[in-house]
């Protein structure tokens, strides 16, 4: 009884498939009523045209060859030129990420040595202290963190 069960559920279930797929390969349907107003729809109606759909992705380049895995094509000097320039800015960044790591450092160390200044004295008010040192940590911290982000990126190229 249960192997008649599953032969039925199977060929429900394939008939909703096939009547699914069906559905999707109709087409879209274009009507144009007498006021001028345009439907689209995938259901045939009296009175609609069947759109002739083309793919949207172009199967041949603009010099009739067909289009692959190289697409879009670069020159190699181009490509080189591009990938001179991308390593210019990341160094050039990672330049900029190391001066402001080595700021954010002396910073916190300042601050550090003046907290244990204020520490002793009624005049600063200590939250206000290791709220600011908590900001230097966490500066340190992603400045750390983009600098080993671009050295990641400059090995690969």
């Amino acid at each position: 009884m249960a192997e008649n069960n599953n032969s039925i559920l199977a060929s429900f279930l394939f008939i909703l498939c096939v009547n699914s797929t069906a559905d999707s390969h109709a087409g879209i349907y274009k009507h144009v009523d007498e006021n001028g107003r345009v439907t689209y729809s995938n259901k045939i109606s009296k009175g609609a045209n069947k759109l002739k759909i083309e793919p949207s992705i172009p199967r041949t380049g603009s010099d009739g060859t067909e289009l692959g895995k190289s697409f879009p094509n670069v020159s190699e000097n181009t490509q080189k030129t591009r990938d001179l320039r991308r390593r210019q800015i990341l160094e050039h960044e990672l330049a900029t990420e190391k001066k402001l790591l080595t700021k954010a450092k002396q910073s916190l160390i300042n601050v550090q040595k003046q907290s244990n200044v204020i520490e002793t004295s009624v005049i600063h008010s200590q939250p206000d202290v290791v709220n600011y040192k908590d900001q230097l940590k966490n500066q340190v911290l992603r400045h750390e963190r983009n600098i080993t982000a671009l050295k990641k990126e400059l090995a690969k190229l």
